[in-house]
């Protein structure tokens, strides 16, 4: 289910960006969506294969990270298409709100380990041999930061201003528009194969009403902190 929906987001955001890339050359769109692109789908790569005990290929990395471009890109122009907040407000408080993004995150972290020791589950098996592994210190690094930076253009940027675009057509209110993005977003968070659904999509639905508040830099430094919390104390490491 999570590789399909995964490849109908892939082609919407092709579509979108091939539609509105006049737009979307523009600076204020191309510089951040490449810049986290390259750095989130690399940091992505060199995870994902090291936790799998294998070695990325070329292809890897253009995959990954034109997917992820395109859905930076693509979220961007929807969002500002939208009336949706982009990357960061226009404020003069941005670094207060990267301090609140990151204290939620904390505090989710928390959270998530606390229900995992009630018997929710826990770290994947397949995540184990960050245990053990050489370098294991390093790659959870790599992982912790591509969560926020891959995940959260994907899942929140993209699929909710997606949606509420897409929803714009049926006449529906936008109010109704953005609690269905919202609920849609959330539910496809939850079905990654790594999550538990009940917990990931709650805090779904507490980060992606961040980001219609406070906008996407946010969302992804808590997503970022979250993981970085979560997992050394999954781990056992503290």
């Amino acid at each position: 289910m999570h590789s399909f929906i995964l490849l109908a987001c892939s082609l919407a955001a092709l579509l979108v960006a091939m539609t509105g890339w006049s737009r979307i050359r523009k600076p204020d769109i191309f510089l951040p969506a490449t810049l986290i692109g390259l750095f989130g789908g690399v940091t992505n790569v060199w995870a994902t294969f090291y936790i799998q005990n294998t070695s990325p290929g070329p292809l890897s990395y253009l995959l990954v990270v034109g997917m992820l471009f395109l859905f930076i890109a693509s979220g961007l122009y929807l969002a500002e298409k939208g009336g949706l907040p982009g990357l960061c407000p226009k404020v003069e408080n941005r670094l207060l709100l990267g301090g609140l993004g990151t204290g939620v995150g904390v505090l989710v972290g928390l959270t998530t380990w606390r229900i995992a020791l009630l018997g929710a589950p826990g770290l994947p098996a397949f995540m184990t041999n960050l245990k053990t592994g050489p370098n294991s210190g390093l790659y959870t690094a790599l992982l912790v930061i591509q969560s926020g930076l891959v995940e959260e253009p994907m899942y929140r940027l993209f699929l909710i201003s997606g949606i509420v675009e897409l929803l714009s057509l049926t006449g529906v209110s936008r109010n109704s528009r953005v609690i269905l993005a919202l609920m849609v977003s959330s539910v496809a968070f939850g079905l990654i194969p790594t999550h538990n659904f009940a917990v990931t999509a709650v805090v779904g639905l507490l980060f992606g009403s961040m980001y219609l508040k406070a906008g996407l830099a946010p969302v992804m430094l808590a997503h970022m902190a979250a993981n970085a919390v979560a997992l050394p104390l999954l781990l056992g490491w503290w």
